[in-house]
């Protein structure tokens, strides 16, 4: 399929876009661009790379094209061979028209020449409601803060997002250059990883200022609206929509032609009022926000008295022990629900358990163990196949062996690659000692095995049993043991969905329970919500023991 066409189309709407919000008064009336530019330099080389620039235009009057100034104050060591600096400059509206022109040439001037990604898209005008919105968008964390309402922004996006050679951890300088930035500026590029590389060029909405507030019915909704003083005056809409649990409650809309607005809009509800405001003339969304209201504050805490007798607790090595003071609630009561607004969303908060439960398993007692556990692996199992563009798969459980493997990792049917990481002291060994043995050991003090032979043993018993249980078809396997002091002991399980492009977010599920208990007692699998750390950390072991004296089993 040929992409050049929409590609082209969409610059040619962008850069219509670009002039259109350029225009004095279309959303305000820009006097100047500040930029701001992070950038990667490679020493071996003597190049600059662009790793994020934020071109932000503002209604300042003065220091157009002034000199730049360097934000951090030393070097952002990332190697030997990189480092990474950010820069602001604030130049006139001509040299940032020349500079977005120079940018579809690919190239890039602010100080000095940048390297830019030979493969950028161009993107047409995008909406960004304030972060202050409910409807968050998390572009905000690399926005300038706009103080008077919403932006607009238009985009060059990196679809290669390549800083570094090949020699060095690419992935590991970039988490570390995200989280550095951070320190000189309030550009969050850990949240948003997908715009590294790019360029944004943020068009402020100034146009409109305004304030929004209920009457005691909470029916009403008072709106108060002032245009931009040297605005012409031009026909706008104003829009209001009241929505509870998923209906529309109320709904009322004007059109206005004058500098300002005073109105009255009766919607009957005042639950997540939307406001919008909309340019009919230019066809421009100028304000998009949802506002909710306090109806009350019920007000509680917890109060200690002093000298009071303490809770003691007897430690179990009566040594550390602890005294506990014992606190009193007040302004705790009973509540009586009889508002139906209330009553709903008491409701709505177990829907929304309900509604975002369909990625995690929860043990069930009123089902069968033989019934969880078939579920518990079919959820596993079915994680393997759901996600696509994965580049690896790993398994991190101190209990984990050649069977857990196999009873899930083995059911993914594209040959992705698997990394494993067990302990191999707590693999159950074949052979169990004999009470002989044991009472032996007691009473001689018999020293028991050495290290390396138990290990040389269980890498043995676990490739017997890869070898004899499958006949390993289109696997790609490697699973190595920690022991002895070899990497560090762990306890958390985790399957890691590693994607193909570092820069996307990785999908990792706590299992709750070693994979050969899944199901077999009350446990629940879910899904990460930050799972770049757990990756990091599984990184950082399998680094330490990617050895062959830990290897347990691999098919190439």
């Amino acid at each position: 399929m040929n992409n050049t066409k929409p590609k082209v189309e969409k610059a040619r709407i962008a850069n219509s876009d670009f002039d259109l919000l350029l225009k004095p008064g279309t959303i305000g009336f820009y006097q100047g661009c500040e930029i701001t530019q992070i950038f990667i330099f490679d020493k071996a080389t003597k190049t600059a790379k662009n790793f994020f620039a934020l071109f932000c235009f503002d209604e300042l009057e003065t220091n157009f094209d002034s000199k730049t100034e360097i934000i951090n104050k030393e070097r952002i060591i990332l190697s030997d061979t990189y480092f990474a600096g950010i820069l602001r400059k604030r130049v006139t509206i001509s040299t940032a028209k020349q500079i977005f022109m120079d940018i579809q040439s690919n190239k890039l001037v602010v100080d000095e020449q940048c390297q830019i990604s030979k493969d950028l898209s161009l993107i047409p005008k995008v909406f960004v409601a304030n972060k202050t919105t409910r409807d968050f968008s998390f572009v905000n964390y690399v926005l300038k803060p706009n103080y008077w309402g919403d932006n607009y922004i238009i985009e060059f996006f990196d679809n290669e997002k390549e800083f570094f050679d090949e020699n060095v951890d690419a992935e590991k300088l970039i988490t570390k250059l995200k989280i550095d930035i951070m320190k000189y500026c309030p550009i969050n590029l850990e949240k948003t990883y997908d715009r590294i590389g790019n360029l944004i060029f943020q068009f402020p909405i100034t146009e409109v200022k305004f304030d929004i507030h209920s009457d005691e019915t909470n029916s009403k909704i008072f709106y108060k609206l002032e245009r931009h003083p040297k605005s012409e005056n031009r026909r706008l809409q104003v829009n209001v929509k009241a929505n509870f649990d998923d209906t529309i409650t109320g709904f009322d809309k004007v059109e206005f032609f004058s500098d300002s607005l005073n109105h009255c809009f009766i919607l009957g509800d005042d639950n997540n009022v939307n406001s919008e405001i909309i340019d009919l003339e230019k066809k421009l969304i100028l304000h998009d926000n949802v506002f909710n209201f306090f109806h009350g504050i019920n007000f509680n805490g917890r109060v200690g008295v002093q000298y009071a007798e303490p809770r003691t607790i007897l430690a179990r090595d009566q040594i550390h022990n602890c005294d506990i003071e014992l606190l009193s609630d007040f302004g705790k009561e009973k509540k009586e629900i009889s508002n139906p607004a209330e009553i709903i969303r008491a409701r709505r908060i177990n829907n929304e358990i309900i509604k975002n439960s369909k990625d995690y398993f929860v043990y069930d007692r009123e089902k069968s163990q033989d019934e969880n556990i078939s579920e518990a692996f079919n959820f596993v199992r079915s994680k393997l196949d759901s996600h696509l563009n994965i580049k690896e798969i790993c398994l991190w459980d101190p209990y984990l062996s050649a069977a857990d493997i196999i009873e899930t990792l083995y059911w993914e049917r594209t040959g992705i690659p698997f990394r494993c990481i067990t302990c191999a002291s707590n693999i159950k060994q074949k052979e169990k000692k004999t009470k002989f043995q044991k009472i032996y050991r007691i009473l001689f003090n018999a020293k028991k095995e050495k290290s390396s032979s138990m290990f040389e043993k269980v890498v043995k018993e676990q490739q017997e049993y890869f070898l004899s249980h499958s006949n390993n078809l289109k696997v790609k396997l490697k699973f190595l043991g920690q022991h002895d002091n070899y990497g560090f002991k762990f306890h958390d399980r985790f399957l890691i969905l590693v994607p193909i492009d570092s820069s996307i977010i990785p999908i990792v599920y706590s299992l709750g329970i070693s994979v050969n208990q899944l199901g077999a007692s009350h446990h629940m699998i879910q899904k990460v919500a930050d799972p770049r750390l757990i990756l990091h950390n599984f990184e950082l072991l399998w680094n330490e023991l990617d050895r062959k004296e830990c290897l347990i089993q691999e098919f190439k």
